[in-house]
């Protein structure tokens, strides 16, 4: 490779391996590709370890490979074929994949810790979204984060009936984005490829969410509203999905309505349905069996969890916030005040509507919607996908 003097490649030069003839080509960038395989150095040590090697170096559930001494992970491996289903790790997210290895490890570290969960022969678990990405020629930054799963020709994506639709949009800049939602609605995916740098941390906490939890995603893209999906993911309104402890609310939660009688029988009856690949109810049908006792419970666990941290989420406005003290000191939510909505007395979504009004006249009328730069968000887009 020869260099300007500006430190730029210039000009690369080939050699026939076989003849020895040697070409020289004037370039400003250059590309190299090849098949990915393993190293010859790495495949020579497992082979002289008499290491089980089938196309990839073969492990059991804990990361064991046949020796017991050597563990082993990544893209070099994969799952004994006793694992039925199972896929090749490089299928995964990387710190996912490294936090079960830990797991796996931590007994021998530490004889008095628990060692990981579940029975010793079956495989972990891998829940996190798979990023990839990188900088382009010209600036162009290339994000792709989706849910774990084994990549498949786009025809065959868009024809499968897990597919549900994509969100296509490009902003005023030029820059590209799609959400890939699922047939109930979930992102699966999302792709960038812009000049200007995204939140990747914040993307992949996204994957995995139905689209209402992000204040109606696909109503407001079908009605044009939306010009520009980063931007309306970094508004007020998205900032508790992105919250630390906001994954592990939604554990919770679930786990809670699992208890629940009714709730608990939706669930084992969906996971029989999977288990026995039947067709899944419908969006409207799985709304409709949800019991008013758990979407009350729902409601007033996400209440609870923005008064928690109100600290980090003082941009909703909930009945611990400082500006519905304010309001209450006025008796401006009992009715009394010009400003409250009718029919929002004895109601905590009219008193966060009210509130929200009190905010100044800068704000839209919607109460689901993200409000302008300085205001408060309601938590009706919260609650209406729970």
């Amino acid at each position: 490779v020869r260099a300007a003097p500006d430190g730029a490649i210039s000009a690369v030069r080939l050699v026939d391996s076989e003849g020895g003839d040697e070409r020289e080509f004037e370039c400003s960038l250059l590309l190299t590709a090849d098949v990915p395989d393993v190293d010859d150095a790495i495949f020579r040590a497992c082979n002289s370890n008499s290491l089980v090697y089938d196309g990839r170096l073969v492990i059991d559930a804990s990361f064991n490979t046949s020796d017991a001494s050597v563990y082993a992970a990544g893209p070099l491996t994969k799952f004994s074929k006793r694992y039925r289903g199972s896929m090749n790790l490089e299928h995964y997210d990387k710190r996912d994949v490294g936090v079960k290895v830990a797991h796996s490890l931590l007994p021998l570290l530490d004889p008095l810790s628990s060692g990981p969960q579940g029975a010793a022969d079956q495989l972990p678990s891998f829940s996190q979204p798979r990023g990839e990405g990188g900088v382009l020629p010209g600036g162009l930054r290339y994000i792709h984060v989706q849910r774990p799963a084994k990549p498949v020709p786009y025809d065959q994506l868009v024809n499968s009936p897990k597919f549900g639709r994509e969100l296509i949009k490009v902003n005023a800049s030029g820059d590209y984005c799609c959400f890939r939602l699922d047939a109930y609605d979930t992102i699966e995916a999302i792709t960038y490829l812009g000049t200007a740098p995204l939140e990747v941390p914040n993307v992949q906490q996204l994957i995995g969410l139905p689209q209402m939890y992000l204040n109606r995603l696909v109503p407001r893209f079908d009605e044009g509203l939306i010009d520009d999906l980063p931007q309306f993911v970094r508004e007020n309104w998205a900032m508790a999905l992105f919250h630390d402890r906001f994954g592990d609310f939604r554990q919770a939660l679930k786990a809670e309505l699992l208890e629940e009688e009714a709730f608990g029988a939706i669930a084992a009856d969906l996971e029989a349905k999977v288990d026995d690949e039947e067709e899944l109810p419908s969006k409207a049908e799985l709304r409709a069996a949800v019991q008013a006792s758990s979407r009350q419970l729902v409601e007033k666990r996400l209440v609870e969890y923005m008064q928690t941290n109100q600290n980090q989420l003082f941009m909703y406005l909930v009945p611990s916030a400082a500006v519905m003290r304010q309001m209450e000191d006025k008796d401006l939510i009992n009715g009394h005040s010009r400003f409250a909505p009718k029919g929002a007395s004895g109601s905590l979504r009219g008193s966060l509507r009210a509130s929200a009004q009190m905010q100044g006249d800068s704000m839209p009328h919607d109460p689901q919607g993200p409000l302008g730069a300085g205001g408060g968000t309601t938590i009706d887009g919260m609650l209406a996908p729970l």
